[in-house]
């Protein structure tokens, strides 16, 4: 009888994480909140395309007793139907087109998802890597679909099954 919590068919290995740097960017300490309380989380949505995600934040957000706001959304390029989406729902929008190379960009996405102090950024179908700078300053979830490794990319979903 093994003391392993796997079952006998499974077995654990450490796979030890790459060797990177601490960000020279200090992490905003962003306190756990109780979801009794009166404020809702504040939430950045980045978006790429057309906002689908976004669309049902903003729904969802609509509800008085839903314990979360959409305060800003933001994209790496201008014209996309999530910025519209956002407009159309009153909400404040922001653009950080890919310019400099990508820690210039990343501060850059960092400070403008700073300036709307949020306690979550959602990353709703945003088609970029997000660095280091705007990683060690937020609560991050991202909603890509992509099952990496075996299924990179904008159609990992997709590609799943038609793979079988």
């Amino acid at each position: 009888m093994s003391d392993s919590p796997l079952p006998s068919n499974l077995s654990a290995r450490h796979i030890p994480a790459p060797d990177i740097p601490a960000p020279d960017i200090p992490a905003r300490d962003i306190p756990a909140r109780d979801i009794r309380a009166r404020d809702p989380l504040r939430v950045v949505v980045l978006v790429s395309g057309s906002g689908t995600l976004l669309q049902a934040l903003l729904d969802a957000s609509a509800d008085p007793s839903f314990p979360a706001r959409v305060v800003a959304v933001g994209a790496d390029r201008e014209g996309t139907l999530g910025i519209e989406r956002a407009q159309r729902a009153g909400v404040e929008t922001f653009v950080v087109p890919p310019a400099g190379d990508r820690p210039q960009w990343d501060a850059a996405l960092a400070e403008a998802i700073a300036r709307h102090t949020p306690g979550l950024v959602v990353s709703a179908g945003f088609m970029r890597i997000l660095g280091r700078a705007v990683l060690a300053g937020n609560r991050i979830i991202n909603t890509h679909p992509a099952l990496l490794p075996s299924f990179p990319g904008a159609h990992g979903v997709r590609d799943a099954l038609a793979h079988g």
